[in-house]
C-alpha cells in the first residue's frame, strides 16, 4: 500500500468522524426520555470517542525522513482501540438499533442492568466493601432479577442462561454471536476474522509478536498492516452511523452524499464480507 491510498483511507475516517460528532452534539442539544435512546447516545458516544482517538495516534503514513521528525507507529494501541470500538457497536445494536418490539427491549436493558449491578456488587465483594451502598445494591440486583425471570421473554432463555441468572451470573446477551450478526446484517465470518486480527495484538499473541518484529514503519507493508485496523473500525463506525440515524430520524439533520454512500460500501461489505464482495 502506497502513501496516497493509505491517506485516503485516514481522509474517509476523518469524514466518517466529523458526521459521527455531528450526530452526537444534534442529540445532546435535545432531551432523552426513553431508555433506548439514552442507552443509544451513551453507547454511541463512547464508541466516537473510540474513533477520534483511533485518529489521534495512528501515523501520518510518513517515514520520519519525510515527515522530519518522528512519530508513535503502535500497531498494538491502534487494534486495542479498534476493537474496543467494534465491541461497542455490538452493545449499540442489541440495546438500541435492532429493530424489535418494546416488551422485548425492555426484557434485554432489564438483563443489561442487572448483568451491571451484578458486575460493581462483584467488585465490592471482592475489595470486601463496607460501603453502606452495598445492601441497597443487594436489593436493587434482586428486584431487577424477579423483573427478567417474570418476564414473557424468560422463558425463550437456554437452561445454560436461565442458570446463571439463577446464580447471580447474569449474561450481557441472550442472543448468541451469531445471532447478533445475522440480525444487523453482519457477515460472522467477516466479524470473526476482525475480532481474530484486532484480538492477536491486543492479547500479544505468538502471531502477532512475529509480525510485529518485521514492521518497519512507513513502509508498504507497514502501511497495509496499520490500515486493517482503521478500515475494520470504520466499517463499525459507518454501521453505527447509519443506525442512529434509524433511532433519530425525526430529530437528525439529513446525511451528506459522501457520508451516505461510504456508508452504503461499508453496509455491503459487511453483509457480505470481503470474500464475496466485488
Amino acid at each position: 500500500m502506497d502513501n496516497q491510498k493509505y491517506k485516503s483511507i485516514c481522509d474517509e475516517l476523518d469524514l466518517l468522524i466529523d458526521w459521527g460528532v455531528r450526530i452526537s452534539d444534534a442529540i445532546t442539544k435535545q432531551d432523552i426520555l426513553l431508555d433506548r435512546d439514552r442507552f443509544g447516545d451513551q453507547i454511541f458516544t463512547k464508541l466516537l470517542c473510540h474513533a477520534i482517538t483511533l485518529r489521534r495516534i495512528i501515523p501520518t503514513g510518513l517515514i520520519p525522513e519525510q515527515k522530519g521528525q518522528s512519530e508513535l507507529w503502535d500497531l498494538s494501541s491502534v487494534c486495542a482501540i479498534a476493537r474496543a470500538l467494534v465491541e461497542s457497536f455490538d452493545a449499540l445494536f442489541y440495546v438500541a438499533i435492532d429493530d424489535i418490539d418494546d416488551r422485548e427491549r425492555d426484557f434485554r436493558i432489564a438483563l443489561w442492568r442487572l448483568h451491571s449491578e451484578e458486575r460493581r456488587l462483584r467488585k465490592l465483594e471482592l475489595i470486601q466493601s463496607k460501603l453502606p451502598e452495598v445492601t441497597a445494591i443487594r436489593n436493587n440486583i434482586k428486584e431487577l432479577r424477579n423483573k427478567v425471570t417474570e418476564h414473557q421473554y424468560y422463558s425463550e432463555l437456554d437452561k445454560g442462561k436461565t442458570k446463571k441468572i439463577e446464580n447471580g451470573e447474569a449474561p450481557v446477551f441472550y442472543l448468541s454471536h451469531s445471532e447478533r450478526n445475522e440480525r444487523a446484517s453482519i457477515n460472522h465470518d467477516y466479524y470473526n476474522s476482525c475480532i481474530m486480527f484486532l484480538s492477536a495484538y491486543v492479547h500479544t499473541f505468538p502471531f502477532s509478536v512475529n509480525q510485529l518484529m518485521v514492521f518497519k514503519a512507513g513502509d508498504e507493508d507497514s502501511l497495509h498492516l496499520m490500515s486493517m485496523p482503521i478500515q475494520y473500525a470504520m466499517g463499525f463506525l459507518a454501521k453505527s452511523i447509519e443506525g442512529m440515524h434509524k433511532i433519530f430520524s425525526d430529530r437528525l439533520p439529513n446525511m451528506p452524499i459522501d457520508v451516505t454512500e461510504k456508508c452504503a460500501i461499508w453496509r455491503e461489505i459487511l453483509k457480505v464480507g470481503l470474500a464475496n464482495s466485488d
